[in-house]
């Protein structure tokens, strides 16, 4: 019986495992893909996700875009913040790098890490229960046991899925994505961009070589079945995302994800904790995704001796410090979208934010992890 078992290794899973090893565990991680593989996904770390990174010192592997802040475009203009946290214990900066990039990089070094056995191309089919309490995965047919079961095998978690815990929020949210790459002579950019239309979104994320991504976030009825027209019709719609794409040449097909949002329904059993996406996943427009997932492991790697007591108070205290940074974002993703769906409304934030620009910082610092 090993010490922790995770299923799934996107960035919550792999950084887990990673931070498990260090601290001398005996870990094994299972990913039913193999590396390097793409994922729809906003591509934007903000700085607390950063800070964990830089903690497992991984930063200059993963490298990436610097980003400086977040704008927000709407009908009559713009309002910008930079994170400008103030908090040692975070990144100056956020980063925009591919998933396919962060990923690879992530099970890569999970994989070399001492007391980690990864393993890719491997289903996990079920859970294995003994006496009230989950106590191993079935991996491929075969029973694999553990003191710790962690699944986080994403947003459309199976796992969580056969615990009868899926819940997803009405009306569903839809997104898709492509990348580009800018011409050489474009000004480069350095912040998240965030276009909030009626019905719909769009969002920006400058990454390396002059690429970026733009993806269109929408409810399900806005895209009326057809999110590629939708695409395609919304970014023409955009006088500044078509200048930013004069002379751009599109370097990935378009991706897309549904629901964007989903979470648990109820607490995990005893042997049993959901990270990142599996336990809950927030609105693309918080951007916060990536680096709730680090945070999750980052919080889960610090727990992690209390939790393989099964001490209940212990599980309590990680799932309040698990669960608080989503509850920001949700707050935050339910105010940004419901400006988004009320123009006049919007306007007059516009143009407070625009009189005192410093009234806009604490949002977004709170947003990037302060």
């Amino acid at each position: 019986m090993t010490d922790v078992i995770i299923v799934g290794a996107g960035p919550a899973g792999a950084s887990l495992a990673i931070a498990l090893g260090r601290r001398g565990f005996e870990v094994e991680l299972y990913d039913q893909a193999t590396f390097p593989r793409d994922k729809p996904c906003g591509e934007g770390l903000l700085p607390a996700g950063v800070g964990v990174l830089r903690a497992l010192e991984l930063t200059d592997a993963v490298a990436g875009r610097p980003l400086t802040g977040v704008r927000y475009h709407l009908t009559g203009g713009s309002v910008r913040s930079g994170f400008g946290t103030g908090d040692g214990a975070l990144a100056p900066h956020g980063l925009g790098q591919k998933r396919i990039h962060l990923d690879a990089t992530l099970w890569a070094a999970a994989a070399r890490t001492r007391g980690v056995r990864a393993t890719s191309g491997a289903r996990a089919d079920g859970l294995l229960h003994e006496r009230g309490r989950v106590t191993g995965v079935v991996v491929d047919g075969q029973p694999c046991r553990a003191r710790l079961v962690v699944a986080a095998d994403g947003s459309s978690s199976k796992l969580r899925r056969k615990l009868g815990l899926e819940h997803v929020a009405r009306p569903r949210r839809v997104g898709i994505r492509a990348h580009f790459r800018r011409a050489r002579d474009m000004r480069p950019l350095s912040d998240i961009e965030i276009f909030l239309c009626r019905g719909y979104e769009l969002y920006v994320t400058p990454l390396p070589n002059d690429e970026i991504l733009v993806a269109a976030l929408a409810h399900e009825d806005a895209a009326r079945g057809d999110l590629r027209g939708g695409f395609e019709r919304w970014v023409a719609r955009e006088p500044l995302l078509r200048h930013w794409l004069e002379g751009a040449i599109q370097t990935s097909e378009l991706m897309g994800r549904a629901p964007l949002v989903s979470s648990s329904r109820g607490p995990e059993p005893p042997g049993l904790i959901l990270l990142g996406d599996a336990a809950a996943s927030v609105d693309p427009v918080t951007a916060g995704g990536l680096s709730l997932a680090l945070l999750g492991a980052d919080v889960l790697a610090q727990h992690a001796c209390a939790l393989l007591t099964g001490s209940v108070l212990a599980r309590r205290r990680f799932e309040r410090a698990r669960d608080q940074a989503v509850r920001v974002h949700r707050w935050l993703g339910a105010g940004v979208l419901a400006l988004a769906g009320r123009p006049r409304l919007a306007e007059l934030a516009r143009r407070g934010f625009s009189a005192y620009p410093g009234a806009m910082q604490p949002f977004v610092a709170l947003a990037g992890g302060a």
